[in-house]
């Protein structure tokens, strides 16, 4: 009724299927690990450093190394929100250029066509270029809000908008 059983033979010595140690142990597994961790981490380092950098040539650099199809979507996002900040940061050192201009032609007495010039420079409109120059000019005598934009924390229009209002009230 019951057979004898048959002892399964041993491997032979080339074929050790069995791995040393605890699972998890290898160094191959180890350097998996830190990898992926390391890359993690760098990731995390990007995403925050996009979120958090003050608009300048650092996040600008940050941004034009992203590689767009290789980011995560909240690094993308990131991205689209880092870009404003660098172009209301820009638009803040536009009118420092401005200005000066200005006050270059002003004391030359051609002030009057500090307009025509950068819109002929920026191959644009003139009323965009007076518009360029009247921002400058407002930026300048609402100091809080040119201080917004370049730190980014208004875009150019919504400057536009708090330094038109602003200058608008009694003064106190």
């Amino acid at each position: 009724m019951f057979e004898a059983r048959r002892p399964v033979p041993a491997p032979e010595p080339w074929i050790d299927v069995r791995v040393p140690g605890p699972r998890g142990s290898s160094s191959a597994e180890a350097e998996v690990t830190r990898a992926l961790t390391g890359l993690l981490e760098r990731a995390d380092a990007l995403l925050r450093d996009l979120a958090t950098l003050a608009p300048g040539p650092e996040l600008a650099r940050l941004v034009a190394d992203l590689a767009p199809a290789e980011a995560s979507e909240a690094m993308l996002l990131e991205a689209v929100a880092a870009c404003e900040r660098i172009a209301a940061w820009a638009a803040s050192r536009q009118a420092v250029a401005v200005n000066e201009l200005r006050r270059r032609r002003e004391a030359q007495r051609r002030g009057g066509f500090v307009g025509d010039e950068v819109a002929a420079r920026l191959g644009t409109t003139r009323a965009a270029g007076e518009a360029r120059v009247a921002r400058a000019a407002a930026l300048e005598r609402v100091p809080v809000v040119w201080d917004a934009l370049d730190a980014g924390a208004v875009d150019a229009r919504k400057a536009d908008v708090l330094c038109d209002e602003l200058l608008a009230l009694p003064s106190l």
